[in-house]
């Protein structure tokens, strides 16, 4: 069942009161991301540069469990591997180290608490668009949030880059990323920073 977001928002912004909680601190990439097994395309191993990020952008959209709220969780016909409380879209635009101007896409499986108010998330699928068209993908796993006041929101996940087309067709690497949202609408503000390993040679066709 799809409902619309303001719907959602409203569970959002009940569990931001019930739990006072901090972003945890001292986060940093190679923490989450090791270099271990990173190979560049054409047998170039060690193409290992840093990346990082500066998003900003918003839900534009989400699939609640069937009876929600009073429901089950759900698989969600096989989208999420664990049982969720939803599945969450977003739409992010801003700078990223070696893409320029990007727009992001993702979406992820959530599973909130609504006693505490905290929340994990995975099975997180992320498409970064550069100007020129190339796309760099990956997804994103281990993510927890809570409530930072009783109006905003933290989160943190792990990501892995597997690919994309260009001259990422053959990235990989990996790292963290973090932010905060506005609960009562969800505004995102977006922070990634890690590792990539690409050949700039893989140029996108014409």
């Amino acid at each position: 069942m799809r409902w619309r977001i303001p719907s959602i928002l409203t569970v959002a912004a009940s569990f931001a009161i019930a739990c006072q909680e901090q972003v945890p601190t001292g986060v940093v990439a190679d923490q989450a991301f090791s270099e271990q097994g990173l190979v560049a395309s054409h047998g170039q191993p060690g193409k290992l540069l840093s990346l990082r990020g500066s998003l900003s952008g918003g839900v534009t959209g989400q699939t609640l469990a069937p009876g929600f709220p009073n429901h089950t969780r759900d698989l969600f016909g096989g989208r999420c591997t664990v049982p969720s409380d939803w599945v969450i879209e977003f739409t992010v635009t801003g700078h990223v180290s070696h893409l320029g101007k990007v727009t992001g896409l993702g979406s992820h499986c959530s599973q909130v608490d609504f006693q505490t108010g905290n929340a994990t998330y995975g099975d997180g699928i992320l498409t970064i668009v550069a100007a020129n068209g190339d796309e760099l993908w990956g997804t994103y796993h281990s993510g927890t949030s809570g409530p930072l006041s009783v109006t905003e929101l933290w989160w943190q996940d792990t990501f892995v880059l597997i690919g994309g087309t260009g001259r990422f067709a053959n990235a990989s690497g990996g790292g963290v990323e973090w932010g905060t949202a506005l609960a009562a609408t969800f505004e995102l503000e977006y922070e990634m920073e890690g590792m990539i390993s690409f050949d700039a040679s893989d140029r996108r066709a014409d």
